[in-house]
């Protein structure tokens, strides 16, 4: 599933980021649900949720049925490491 995904993308939607100077990740594709990262110019743009909802989950969807939605992944493993190591006490504030 995430080869006909990363296809779609490849086809439709990053010559469209990439207009604009961006770029697409997907993080993790579960239960038929695609959940994606912008990258570039794209990562700060205040109308990436209108992206996601208006050209590249309807560019998914419309390409590959079984897709239900596509969603911006709000994950920041970068974040999550800098707060593991002030629980674990590796570093303070």
């Amino acid at each position: 599933m995430k080869e006909k995904v990363e296809e779609i993308i490849d086809l439709y939607v990053r010559p469209i980021l990439k207009d604009h100077y961006g770029n697409i990740k997907v993080t993790k594709i579960e239960d038929n649900v695609v959940y994606v990262k912008f990258l570039g110019e794209c990562a700060s743009c205040a109308s990436a949720n209108y992206t996601v909802d208006d050209v590249v989950a309807k560019l998914i969807i419309e390409n590959i049925p079984e897709i239900k939605n596509v969603y911006i992944d709000t994950f920041d493993e970068e974040l999550y490491m800098v707060a593991k190591k002030i629980l674990n006490k590796e570093i303070s504030l």
